[in-house]
């Protein structure tokens, strides 16, 4: 009895007898829409692609491109771009369809030399074909481009180390960025190579926007440290121009420092040194050697010696009486080397030259009221200083505001200055002799002044 019942109830509700039992509508078979699978294009295959005349376009110079027609292809999709590099399609580009297998397209720079790269694929209706191998084309009558160079400006005998006012800048905490003079219009774009400290970081910078005769900026961006900054270092670049003939050769590198100053020699602070007088300089990028040169006025290198891991240097031979000039900079294991310091000068044996002057800011005191808004800067005497050269600046951009090459005493006051607090100023001073001799530019003195006109050191 149990037996049968189980075998009525297994067979009730199994699916086949529910569908038994509810019977629906029988389909329409022969109503259904017939459906065909579409084919998708091939590879097309590219016959021809030049530059030619614009023709009925009137716009100069024309990209005409012919491939194979694909019968599985309702139209064809095309693209076009400068000749920078596979991976950067989206320079200069021109892109849309046409239902023949011929294209001629005249939005395109027609300076000889100029490279266009050309890809097409094919379209259906269930979706795109893969993208044609890419073809070049070439504007005639270009040669190669001609060597590149960075552009700097700065004021004529500025205090400024020129080292300091390469075209290289910080946009942001994570890019680098350096200004490239283009020199003909025969280059078209701008390869480069970037390292820090001997390690390649990148092949691939990226153009921004023209600024005018022929200079270019190139941003670089990489991964930063984990605080978000740029890691100090020693930075080489490289740069070279390129369009379709061929390449320029590479620029000499530009080394520069992030995270520290330019080393410039300090010392000796007075003249009538002994034989081996030690030569002091500031701290640079840390734990990168220095290399000192030294050499007698008027003659060839007397000492030049790299591995020196302080910031001081004591000859190990006897100078002669004279005058000397010293230069110091850095240079990484891998060979990367800074720019020299500044030449300084000093003297062994007599007392002929001045020394580098300190100057200071003290306040004003005169009691006009006008006067009161003016700076007044002083210096100690020196007896083999004929004159002084005084230098000032807005602090951000070097704008000379105050410029005085006569002077004889030991004070100036100067000319009254914008009074907004935000603007900071900064000034330098160097000595004369009587045979023209120069020193090194003091160290700066850094001041600002307020709207109630107010003379204050920057940080007061």
């Amino acid at each position: 009895m149990y037996q049968q019942l189980s075998t009525v109830l297994k067979t009730w509700f199994t699916p086949q007898r529910r569908r038994k039992s509810f019977p629906a509508a029988a389909a329409e078979i022969d109503c259904l829409e017939r459906r065909q699978l579409l084919t998708l294009p091939e590879v097309i295959d590219i016959t021809s692609a030049e530059i030619g005349d614009g023709g009925p376009f009137d716009q100069g110079r024309a990209v005409i491109v012919d491939w194979v027609a694909d019968p599985n292809a309702d139209s064809y999709e095309y693209w076009i771009s400068d000749g920078g590099d596979n991976n950067h399609l989206d320079r200069l580009p021109t892109r849309g369809t046409v239902t023949e297998n011929h294209l001629e397209v005249a939005a395109f720079p027609t300076f000889p030399g100029y490279e266009g790269r050309i890809w097409v694929r094919g379209l259906n209706e269930e979706g795109q074909g893969p993208w044609s191998a890419m073809e070049r084309v070439v504007v005639p009558g270009g040669q190669l481009p001609g060597e590149l160079d960075f552009g700097f400006v700065t004021p004529e005998n500025s205090p400024v180390n020129l080292a300091h006012v390469k075209s290289f800048y910080l946009s942001s905490v994570s890019s680098l960025v350096f200004n490239i003079d283009h020199p003909d219009s025969y280059t078209q774009d701008t390869d480069a190579w970037l390292s820090r400290d001997g390690a390649v970081l990148s092949t691939d910078g990226r153009h921004l926007a023209p600024s005018g005769g022929g200079r270019r900026d190139m941003k670089f961006d990489y991964h930063v440290d984990s605080g978000g900054n740029i890691p100090d270092g020693l930075y080489r670049v490289w740069f070279r121009g390129r369009n379709g003939v061929g390449v320029s050769p590479w620029t000499e590198p530009v080394t520069i420092a992030v995270g520290a100053s330019q080393p410039e020699i300090t010392g000796p602070t007075s003249n009538a040194q002994p034989a081996r007088p030690e030569i002091t300089w500031s701290a640079g990028v840390a734990d990168v050697d220095y290399q000192i040169w030294i050499q007698p006025k008027g003659g060839s290198v007397l000492i030049s010696e790299r591995g020196i891991s302080d910031t001081s240097y004591t000859p190990q031979i006897d100078l002669p009486d004279g005058v000397y000039y010293a230069f110091v900079r850095q240079v990484s294991d891998s060979g990367a080397v800074l720019p020299w310091s500044s030449r300084f000068q000093f003297e062994v044996g007599t007392s002929t030259l001045p020394q580098r002057p300190q100057l200071t800011l003290v306040p004003n005191l005169v009691g006009d009221e006008i006067e009161d808004f003016r700076p007044l800067f002083q210096w100690a005497n020196d007896p083999n200083a004929v004159r002084f050269d005084l230098y000032v600046a807005e602090g951000l951009n070097g704008t000379s505001v105050i410029r005085e090459t006569e002077l004889t005493g030991t004070s100036f006051l100067g000319s009254v200055l914008g009074t907004n607090g935000a603007i900071h100023y900064r000034a330098w001073l160097r000595a004369f002799g009587s045979d023209g001799t120069v020193t090194a530019w003091s160290e700066f003195v850094e001041f600002r002044v307020f709207l109630d006109g107010r003379v204050l050191p920057a940080g007061g």
